[in-house]
């Protein structure tokens, strides 16, 4: 499972040495297991401007054609959860041709009601009411569903290894065949979160790409694993991808 780094780790190609490996490559399809392999080594790096900029440079004046609805259905999974930053809600603001001063079409307009699960009146819902509305939960009931959600998850058994759940076990089942050479919490850090000493043990570790991963599927800010994950970052600079559901359902991992 383990590796040596490999020998180019923390060195950089030079430009001349960039242009000779693309003439190589130049009309050379990549295989979908190459394609993986490179979005599995970029994941949660951020691109330059400088490196903005030139990709905007390659497809400019590139025509494209209307989208398909598999990449639809990709676009969506990609933004599944996402929020806008303040900084681009103020841009989406300011931006020319945004919605100001325009109306719906009346076609526009029965898609969005019929979209929106809604009927003529506020507040009622195409489908049926649920059992519980109006309800409230007992303090007993509440108890016993925080204990249910604090609860140790099962153990996975994948390559005489116990994973903690079923999604790390796939996800060591999806490296194995890129494939990557995984380790599965061998390192453990002390953190100060709050004022407060606590250990954190990433899921996985690559040690080819000197990445660290952690599989979270419905990853939110306020749970404390997110917190451990930022803690990491700056505390001990670790580069750390959160995998969450969405991530998992594009790679096809579930």
């Amino acid at each position: 499972m383990g590796g040596k780094p490999g020998p180019m780790l923390g060195k950089h190609h030079t430009e001349e040495t960039k242009r000779k490996m693309s003439e190589i490559h130049m009309g050379h399809p990549v295989s979908t297991e190459s394609r993986q392999r490179i979005s599995l080594a970029k994941l949660g790096k951020k691109l330059s401007e400088e490196i903005k900029r030139k990709i905007s440079e390659a497809h400019l004046g590139r025509k494209r054609g209307p989208p398909t609805e598999e990449h639809k259905r990709k676009m969506s999974e990609a933004h599944l959860g996402k929020q806008h930053t303040e900084e681009s809600k103020s841009k989406m603001r300011g931006r020319i041709g945004t919605f100001l001063g325009r109306n719906h079409t009346e076609e526009s307009k029965r898609k969005i009601s019929a979209n929106s699960g809604r009927r003529g009146k506020p507040g009622t819902m195409l489908s049926k009411p649920g059992t519980m509305l109006g309800k409230h939960h007992t303090e007993e009931t509440k108890k016993k569903m925080r204990e249910n959600y604090n609860c140790k998850p099962h153990k996975v058994l994948y390559k005489d290894i116990w994973f903690r759940s079923s999604w790390e076990a796939k996800v060591a089942e999806y490296l194995d065949k890129i494939p990557v050479s995984w380790l599965y919490e061998p390192h453990v850090f002390t953190l100060v979160i709050d004022g407060k000493e606590t250990t954190y043990r990433p899921d996985f570790y690559l040690p080819e790409l000197g990445v660290y991963h952690e599989v979270k599927g419905y990853a939110r800010p306020g749970l404390n694993n997110c917190a451990k994950v930022l803690a990491a970052r700056e505390q001990h600079g670790l580069n750390i991808t959160v995998i969450d559901y969405r991530l998992l359902k594009r790679l096809g991992v579930i």
